[in-house]
């Protein structure tokens, strides 16, 4: 075995304390968790813009720090994962306190376009142009795209507003706000989709 670090040994001489510690932050992930999986999900599925006969049951990931949505026509493929789809994520503890490399973001997750649809330019071309209007709502916020996500940003909440959001009880709505934003973007997706799938 090897020996254990001065910070380690610290935590082993005040083991009462750190107990309490671990316990803690147990229950905080955990009541994040309980908001995703019941109150987020409940306040998507009453959304306006959700409809229960287009959309696939909200989608969690990472230890319920990532929750997501699709469409059931943004299949592409076989494999559960093969579709286009919307999410907020980095949203444990460690991104909202800001330890972690990547902030909490919202985006959209078209990774599998590349490797499912014969024309994954004409894809990201449709939707570019379809979302113009959409993404004029984002004034002030720095939008950016990669490999897997066509259109994201990062959450505007500093650890500080995190840490008042929790203590409040308002992380629920904060994730719905992004979600909401996000929704602006379902049709210029379902364009996108029709384009390449009416080319092909």
């Amino acid at each position: 075995m090897k020996k254990t670090k001065e910070h380690e040994t610290f935590l082993l001489e005040n083991w009462g304390d750190t107990a309490k510690l671990i316990n803690c932050v147990n229950d905080i992930e955990g009541n994040m968790a309980s908001c995703l999986q019941n109150e987020v999900k409940a306040r998507l599925i009453e959304s306006e813009w959700w409809d229960k006969k287009q959309f696939e049951a909200p989608m969690f990931y990472s230890n319920y720090s990532e929750v997501g949505i699709c469409k059931k026509s943004w299949k592409i493929g076989t494999d559960k994962w093969d579709h286009v789809s919307l999410w907020v994520g980095k949203i444990s503890l460690d991104g909202l306190m800001g330890t972690a490399d990547e902030h909490p973001n919202a985006g959209i997750w078209s990774e599998k376009i590349r490797t499912k649809i014969d024309k994954p330019a004409k894809f990201a071309e449709t939707f570019n142009l379809a979302a113009e209007k959409a993404k004029n709502s984002f004034k002030g916020i720095k939008i950016e795209s990669d490999n897997d996500f066509i259109f994201y940003y990062e959450l505007k909440q500093s650890p500080d507003e995190w840490i008042e959001i929790l203590r409040k009880g308002t992380f629920a709505e904060n994730i719905m706000d992004a979600f909401n934003n996000l929704a602006l973007f379902i049709e210029p997706i379902d364009r996108a989709l029709s384009e390449v799938r009416r080319k092909a």
